[in-house]
């Protein structure tokens, strides 16, 4: 009757959990649907593309104590020794802090990518407007209405701002801060110096085009190269467990204490912890950053 009582208990703390994840989820994809040109007002901060401060806030709240309470009744419910009811509650309840914090983070991290692998049409665009004679400020509003995703909207916020910015490099600036990339710092730089020199902003887009493409080249090159050192780290993670998972299967008699005693979940914490301290060093190995 406990252990029926125990079962209730973490479904209906796990249902809650994922009700509340789903109706964010919901909110985002609703959020989502918005055209892109009013995603961002002025002041916003890049991850309010995708949540206000107050909902994440209410987010990582409510996840931050629906995980500590699955992590205590979870251990509770396999019994547990008494230092692994702590750990693993307050290993939920971090989880649950810091999960959706991290996970708009790469979301953010995924938008500036985005950007990023823009700029060189959007550098192009620039330039083909620029020689059909139109002026800075037109040919920007002319690329952002055909530019579509990520880039169109910067550039329509960066349009929107400049009527509060003293010139275009301060309008620039402004968008750096949001999508900060070392093609936009060259393409804002050259656009600095062009203004204050009087040099010929068509050719320096021009030819500023052809390095961001050999730029891009080098880049998808390197990365073909991480990502392929990050696979054999996640191979090399995953080999114990799959091992024990195969000697589970062979001999439960055998393996079973590991998961059933208290000095067995004292070995899988070790475990745990060593296996993922392996795994960030080797993923910072084969990270290459330029």
């Amino acid at each position: 009757m406990d252990d029926l009582f125990l079962y209730l208990i973490l479904f209906i703390a796990v249902l809650l959990v994922v009700w509340q994840a789903l109706a964010y989820l919901r909110k985002f994809k609703q959020r989502a649907a918005i055209p892109t040109a009013v995603k961002l007002k002025h002041g916003d901060k890049p991850i309010n593309a995708f949540i206000t401060d107050e909902a994440l806030s209410r987010l990582r709240v409510g996840l931050c104590i629906g995980g500590g309470v699955v992590g205590l009744l979870f251990s509770l419910l396999v019994a547990m020794p008494g230092f692994m009811v702590v750990l693993l509650s307050l290993g939920g309840a971090l989880g649950g802090w810091f999960g959706p914090l991290r996970y708009y983070q790469r979301k953010v991290e995924e938008r500036r990518a985005s950007f990023e692998r823009q700029m060189l049409n959007i550098v192009m665009g620039f330039a083909s407007n620029l020689k059909a004679g139109m002026g800075i400020s037109q040919a920007l509003r002319t690329l952002a209405e055909h530019m579509p995703g990520v880039g169109g909207e910067e550039l329509m916020l960066m349009l929107e701002e400049l009527p509060l910015c003293k010139d275009i490099n301060e309008a620039f600036d402004l968008m750096y801060e949001r999508v900060p990339c070392e093609d936009l710092l060259l393409t804002k730089s050259a656009v600095r110096l062009s203004l204050k020199s009087g040099g010929g902003l068509t050719e320096i887009m021009a030819q500023l085009s052809e390095t961001i493409r050999e730029r891009n080249d080098f880049r998808e090159r390197l990365a073909n190269r991480v990502e392929q050192g990050k696979f054999e780290a996640k191979l090399m993670a995953c080999a114990p467990i799959g091992i024990f998972l195969i000697l589970l299967l062979i001999d439960t008699e055998l393996m079973l204490p590991l998961v059933t005693t208290p000095m067995g979940w004292t070995a899988i914490t070790i475990v745990a912890v060593l296996e993922t301290l392996g795994f960030l060093w080797i993923r910072k190995i084969v990270t290459i950053e330029v």
